[in-house]
């Protein structure tokens, strides 16, 4: 009887660490989830305050862009990438614990991306001076005289086989310096994506411009919506960028978090209404058609 009470003894004792075991791993791992609940609060306040000094800096440049376009001076705001230029934007406080950084400010950007362009609402890209000048001497300005030509990547969702024969009307407004000899060029091309694929073949949207007009494109889909849109000029098949189409990229920093935020606008958006002005059409007294 007495080994008998003292194995009950045992085994409740026994019992006893178990529970308490499991009390105390409960404990930690409900501690280890309270502790990763304030991290993530913690955390999601950092964010927030990393992305709104990511914006601030893009408020920052964007001024600069407005600026440097009204005084004709484009390094102002293409220095502020440049950690040693005079008006660099890096900013980051004593503690290291908040700050900003410009990482691009471009003027010429590498190409010209638009999503989902529908039927109804096309879009357009300007190649002109970025520093607001209309004369033949700035014309040359984003072209070193070699033979210079365009394409446009599209994509179309679902293409095969469905919209197979959709098409692109891409509509070429042109002028000279001081708004002479207006041009109005329209071509449109067929998808012809293939089978499971999104892509419409490039070597349809293959075309050459002269190197000495301002130029505004614009794409509109006349059948069904368009996934991507790429756009890009070359001079003798090597890739020139999209110029008068700015870049921004900001980096915005608050204790742990890193926010970035990038930015793509006309670099002058008021010259580029100097389309509106111009008269594409060989009827009388018509304008923007």
């Amino acid at each position: 009887m007495k080994n008998l009470q003292q194995d009950k003894q045992g085994v409740v004792l026994v019992i006893a660490l178990m529970i308490l075991s499991a009390i105390m791993f409960s404990a930690l791992v409900l501690s280890k989830v309270l502790i990763g609940e304030v991290k993530m609060s913690l955390n999601v306040a950092n964010v927030a305050v990393s992305f709104h000094t990511a914006e601030s800096a893009i408020e920052k440049a964007l001024y600069y862009v407005k600026y440097s376009s009204k005084v004709s001076d484009n390094t102002l705001f293409t220095d502020l990438q440049d950690a040693s230029a005079p008006d660099n934007l890096q900013y980051i406080d004593s503690g290291l614990t908040m700050g900003f950084d410009i990482i691009e400010s471009t003027i010429d950007a590498q190409d010209f991306i638009a999503y989902n362009v529908s039927t109804s609402s096309p879009v357009h890209v300007d190649i002109i001076d970025p520093a607001g000048k209309l004369d033949a001497a700035s014309i040359d300005d984003w072209s070193s005289g070699g033979a210079v030509s365009y394409n446009v990547d599209w994509q179309i969702a679902d293409c095969f086989p469905n919209h197979t024969t959709d098409k692109l009307e891409v509509t070429v407004n042109s002028f000279d310096a001081d708004f002479a000899n207006p041009e109005t060029e329209k071509r449109i091309s067929i998808c012809d994506c293939g089978y499971e694929s999104e892509q419409c073949k490039i070597n349809l949207t293959e075309y050459s411009i002269a190197n000495n007009k301002y130029y505004r494109f614009i794409f509109r889909p006349l059948d069904s919506e368009i996934k991507q849109l790429e756009f890009n000029l070359y001079e003798d098949s090597n890739p020139i960028g999209i110029l008068s189409e700015t870049n921004i990229k900001v980096s915005g920093k608050f204790h742990t978090s890193i926010y970035n935020i990038q930015a793509r606008i006309p670099s002058i958006t008021p010259l580029s209404n100097a389309f509106g002005y111009v008269i594409f059409s060989e009827e009388d007294l018509i304008k923007d058609l």
